[in-house]
């Protein structure tokens, strides 16, 4: 088990993060924008009182046009991505 660094009064230490360890954190915190972004652009789609007609109606809509991607600006997201 690894044990909490303390200082003199007994306070936890603030961890030292190498550059290595923010981008690391960095990439992961961008990783779960984009997941987050993804899942919301087809949360319509996945209402399950759906028919497979209305699902699929939902999907093409989407397909058809650009959105505001995780960062704001303008994103494609094809069908084939859609249905992955």
């Amino acid at each position: 088990m690894v044990g909490i660094s303390r200082d003199k009064s007994g306070h936890p230490e603030e961890a030292q993060m190498t550059a290595a360890d923010r981008e690391a954190a960095n990439s992961r915190q961008r990783a779960r924008t984009v997941a987050l972004w993804r899942w919301a652009l087809i949360e319509p789609a996945m209402d399950a009182a759906l028919t497979s007609r209305q699902r699929g109606a939902i999907v093409r809509q989407l397909a058809a046009r650009e959105h505001a991607g995780p960062s704001g600006t303008p994103a494609a997201v094809s069908r084939r991505t859609i249905d992955r």
